[in-house]
């Protein structure tokens, strides 16, 4: 009996290994599919395949094909199928409502708070510079005093030298917040058209389109977006713009007082020093 069973157990070892055998070769004639794919069944002492995996493949890939041109005319009405926008045309569609070519009435207070705000910038760049010219002045007051009686009027130069020195350093920070404060209306304004173009935008798409997106990655990006037109502007406005006209005074000063050879070397500098930083 225990002959008879150890004959059968080795019998059935031998038809599971002619098995796998004949499905690696089948495995290896149909291209090297998955064994999901292949499905070998010892009947009638014949190998059969269910080709029903081979069906669905099949359905899929003409599926995936007919889906093609309509995902193509979804991502043409998104506006994805162009290339992405230029760090220029951003630019030019910010600088749109930064100054805005229509004629109606907001319109038109954006423009005057954008010109106080420039206002503002201006005179705040002017006092930041008269701040060293009357620190001289203060010093020199002060070494005049000191050859001076105590009673004579000249010893109240230096104390009016000093409340002139910090008039202009707190009118300089005052001009600076008071531009900034200006200027918010205007960048919040434009905040919120770009926030309310876009979600219109997005409620004007389809279901599959929200389907297949994360909602909060969704929220993350328009607010890193609304953040990022603030931070736009505002560089436009109180760094790039009022730098440059910081660095043509300085220049002029340098050149009148020290004649052209030193303001040539501080624009050299300074202009290395921007290519260097920006490239």
């Amino acid at each position: 009996m225990s002959l008879l069973h150890g004959r059968s157990i080795f019998l059935r070892g031998v038809r599971r290994l002619e098995a796998v055998h004949r499905e690696t070769i089948a495995s290896s004639w149909l291209g090297r599919r998955p064994a999901s794919i292949v499905l070998p069944a010892l009947g009638n002492g014949a190998l059969r395949f269910s080709t029903a995996a081979l069906d669905d493949d099949k359905k899929k890939k003409q599926q995936v094909q007919q889906m093609k041109p309509k995902a193509l005319n979804a991502l043409s009405g998104m506006g994805l199928d162009r290339p992405p926008d230029t760090a220029k045309e951003i630019l030019s569609f910010l600088m749109g409502h930064l100054w805005p070519s229509e004629d109606s009435k907001e319109a038109k207070e954006i423009k005057q708070k954008v010109l106080v705000s420039a206002g503002l910038v201006v005179a705040a760049k002017a006092l930041t510079i008269q701040v060293p010219f009357i620190f001289k002045d203060l010093v020199n007051s002060v070494g005049e005093a000191s050859t001076v009686l105590a009673g004579s009027p000249e010893i109240s130069v230096p104390l009016a030298m000093v409340l002139g020195y910090g008039l202009a350093r707190f009118s300089a920070s005052a001009s600076s917040e008071l531009a900034n404060a200006v200027f918010a209306t205007v960048a919040q304004k434009t905040i919120r058209k770009v926030a309310v173009r876009v979600f219109n935008h997005l409620h004007a798409m389809d279901l599959k389109f929200h389907l297949d997106r994360q909602t909060g990655a969704l929220s993350r990006i328009i607010d890193r977006g609304s953040r990022s037109i603030d931070f736009v502007l505002r560089a436009m406005a109180f760094r790039v713009v009022p730098t440059v006209l910081e660095i043509g005074l300085v220049s002029t000063i340098m050149a009148t007082s020290f004649g052209l050879p030193y303001a040539g070397v501080t624009l050299g500098t300074l202009t290395a020093y921007t290519a260097f930083t920006v490239l």
